[in-house]
């Protein structure tokens, strides 16, 4: 808080009448952010339970009109997930102590979507360029990943693949040979609620894995390949001592690149 900053026990009584409105201000946009959070996690809880049921209801349903209402209701529980998703991201604090190998986390995570890719005609491939570990949390990662290798999926056209790479430094990339970048570059997917190719149901799977390299101190890097595709570059800081000191700055890097 700005009282804290100012290193004077006795400022001036003008002075000091300032910072405490300001720091009164400051307390009121924080609790405004929690509650609303709190709020968003609160209700997205509530949506899972009810959704499910629907889901499982409709299993036995035959006819178009159910299996569009099938479609409607997973577009609804993934939009219900990355609510709380965001929510949870909104409050997350990582512990000084955790950690997470890149390698292992991004190895699991393929192992699990693999079945669901070939499924839907396509190929999910996993290349270990280098193993590293970095200070984070290890689910926030997984769901950022995930959501990178979903939108990835879902772009790619049938009989492509998408790769998963881990390294040679403290990065994770997901590149896809789909339609590539949008005209105006990446930067809108990442803001919450801009739809897009790539942006999920309700314009938030990008959103999150922003949110979660900014609570990482991390960037994320998208780069269009020249009409074969795009990357998508999780960049995290090094927990080593050669990278102890190297903390990349939290942006888009969008270009084209051949």
């Amino acid at each position: 808080r700005l009282a804290a900053s100012l290193g004077d026990p006795d400022p001036p009584a003008e002075v000091a009448r300032i910072v405490d409105r300001l720091d009164a201000l400051l307390d009121r946009i924080d609790a405004v952010t929690e509650a609303q959070a709190t709020f968003a996690g609160a209700i997205a809880h509530e949506l899972r339970t009810p959704l499910s049921l629907l889901a499982l209801e409709l299993e036995d349903v035959p006819g178009a009109a159910a299996t569009r209402a099938r479609a409607d209701v997973q577009a609804m529980a993934r939009s219900v997930d990355q609510l709380l998703g965001i929510a949870r991201l909104d409050a997350l604090q990582l512990a000084p102590d955790e950690r997470v190998e890149l390698s292992a986390l991004a190895g699991e995570l393929v192992g699990r979507l693999a079945s669901a890719a070939i499924g839907s005609g396509r190929e999910l491939a996993f290349v270990e360029a280098g193993r590293v570990t970095v200070a984070g949390h290890a689910e926030a990662i997984t769901g950022a990943l995930r959501n990178l290798v979903e939108n990835a999926l879902r772009v790619s056209p049938a009989a492509t693949t998408v790769t998963v790479t881990v390294g040679p430094d403290a990065r994770i990339s997901v590149e896809d040979e789909g339609p590539g970048l949008p005209p105006g570059g990446a930067d809108p997917l990442f803001t919450r609620f801009v739809r897009g190719d790539r942006g999920g149901s309700a314009g938030l799977g990008l959103a999150i894995v922003a949110k979660t390299m900014e609570v990482h101190g991390g960037r994320v890097e998208a780069i269009d390949r020249a009409g074969r595709g795009a990357r998508f570059t999780l960049v995290f800081a090094r927990d080593d001592e050669d990278g102890r000191n190297w903390r990349p700055r939290h942006d888009s890097n969008v270009r084209p690149t051949a």
